[in-house]
């Protein structure tokens, strides 16, 4: 049964301040959760982790440290904007409007790069014996995929020239 309310009452006239008759929330998307994945302990895409249960833990004090591990790993992984343009700039950066858009992103990233590295080292056995020493002291000095080896600056001989 509705309970009826006198329109003069000062009950009804604060709740007709808070109706919002033409509120649809496609026509304010802000503010908005963005997501970007990041590698879970186990090697997996993720855009959060779940908190473990508590009786998976002998002490309080470990469940606690497993717990705010996986609330800090979830705040690396969300962003929240607040505005077009702050949206637009966190896009550049590799946010994503979505959990499922945001890990298949990094799946294609880690597959360009992973590409580009093959590309490179198919392309390093034409190289001369000081190139190749170059190129594996710097895949020593690197942990991961390395698409490029970083230019090093040819020393010249000789007397430098005279300013005029």
């Amino acid at each position: 049964m509705p309970v009826l309310w006198n329109p003069e009452s000062e009950y009804h006239k604060e709740m007709r301040k808070w109706d919002q008759p033409n509120y649809n929330p496609a026509n304010h998307p802000y503010p908005k959760m963005l997501y970007k994945a990041h590698r879970t302990a186990n090697g997996k895409w993720a855009t959060f982790e779940p908190r473990p249960f508590a009786r998976d833990f002998y002490e309080d004090k470990d469940w606690e440290r497993a717990c705010a591990q996986a609330d800090q790993f979830s705040s690396q992984c969300q962003r929240i904007v607040n505005g077009e343009e702050e949206h637009g700039k966190a896009r550049d950066e590799g946010w994503m409007d979505t959990q499922s858009e945001a890990v298949q992103h990094q799946m294609d990233l880690q597959k360009m790069i992973s590409t580009a590295a093959a590309e490179r080292a198919y392309q390093d056995k034409n190289m001369g014996e000081n190139a190749k020493a170059e190129v594996k002291a710097a895949e020593e000095s690197h942990f991961g995929h390395m698409p490029e080896i970083p230019e090093r600056k040819i020393r010249r001989r000789g007397r430098k020239p005279k300013v005029a």
